[in-house]
């Protein structure tokens, strides 16, 4: 077989390529391995991320039988060694049985709402679950939730990393934004109390800088996650009379970008454990605030490096307001960025994603 022909890992289900399977794109190629990703782009932004990263990525039909047809297609073409699979619900199980059935390693990758399926959908992608090789956990609730299935066995966890994104650190004057959210919004990120929060922050200083980002709703062709909650924020920013005074975002392209122009990230999420914006921001020198969600505490230094306090509006003004004073943004900036070059770079997250498939 020709050297060119040979892939390591074929990834399915991923719904759009961008800066995070970029990032795991990069450092396999640095390491000598070819990964290929079947992507159906539902967001349109997956050629510019392809060129970015150099990544071989192939864009294939968002219909069911279309997709099938390219997967089967390369499986006997490149007979890759291992099959990691994103996908959820129904479509996981034929999947799976087509990596174990051309003897591909399957691995299955647990992101955030896989347990939340209605019965019959949950019982086909638990199925592929039990077939699997592999399961890797992304979050504490899920490495439970798959433990409960009994899959203690397989099941391993592995944080999100990221690369150092900055660009070389921008100072604080430099920077013209005062506080980011750039999260999809949804229920679990408690956005409406972020709007509560922010309209207590711009009282008491009309001048702040606020963006939200994420807002698919606001896009042409956009990813349909919570769009009856987009659409209930934004109505109540606009009932606030804040719509003058918030910059709004769909899908960004830029995300390191306007997080070193941004001096504090904020996140009043239920998980925080290990959220790919958050790292990012924090590797370009953001101060996060935080809720005291799930793992919070272990990427977020309370007191250190950022904030993290439960979900009232006074606390986070109180934490935002205190990130905000000039020699305490420099203080925990740096203590931030240092956070994510020790404990969450892309070199320690091959080197575990490497240890954990060498168990198959």
């Amino acid at each position: 077989m020709k050297r060119d022909r040979v892939i390591k890992t074929l990834c399915l289900g991923i719904a759009h390529f961008i800066d995070k399977n970029g990032y795991q794109a990069q450092v396999y190629k640095k390491h000598g391995e070819r990964i290929r990703y079947l992507v159906t782009d539902v967001t349109g932004q997956t050629e510019h991320f392809r060129l970015k990263y150099d990544a071989d990525v192939k864009i294939v039909p968002e219909n069911k039988l279309g997709r099938l047809w390219h997967t089967v297609a390369t499986l006997l073409t490149y007979r890759p060694h291992n099959v990691e699979l994103y996908l959820t619900g129904y479509m996981a199980l034929p999947y799976a049985l087509l990596a174990k059935i051309t003897g591909r390693n399957l691995i299955v990758i647990l992101r955030g709402t896989e347990f939340e399926s209605p019965r019959i959908k949950l019982w086909s992608y638990q199925l592929a679950l039990k077939m699997s090789d592999l399961v890797i956990a992304k979050e504490f609730h899920l490495n439970e939730a798959a433990l409960g299935l009994r899959l203690g066995h397989k099941t391993h966890m592995l944080h999100n990393c990221v690369p150092d994104v900055s660009g070389g650190m921008s100072p604080y004057a430099g920077r013209t934004i005062d506080l980011l959210f750039l999260n999809t919004p949804r229920r679990m990120r408690h956005v409406l109390f972020l709007v509560d929060v922010i309209a207590k922050l711009l009282e008491r200083n009309p001048g702040l800088k606020v963006t939200i980002a994420g807002f698919g709703v606001l896009d042409e062709k956009y990813n349909s996650i919570e769009l009856d909650y987009q659409r209930e924020v934004l109505h109540k920013i606009e009932a606030l009379g804040l719509k003058d005074k918030i910059e709004l975002k769909g899908f960004v392209r830029n995300a390191p970008e306007l997080m070193s122009a941004s001096k504090v990230f904020i996140l009043p999420a239920d998980v925080i454990y290990c959220n790919y914006a958050l790292l990012e921001a924090m590797s370009c020198g953001c101060v996060p605030v935080v809720a005291d969600g799930e793992g919070a505490r272990l990427v977020v230094e309370d007191g250190v490096g950022g904030f993290v306090r439960p979900l009232s509006v006074p606390a986070f003004v109180n934490a935002v307001e205190s990130a905000l004073q000039p020699e305490m943004w420099e203080r925990y900036s740096q203590n931030a960025r240092r956070k994510i070059d020790e404990e969450y770079s892309i070199e320690s997250w091959y080197a575990g994603i490497s240890s954990i498939r060498n168990k198959i």
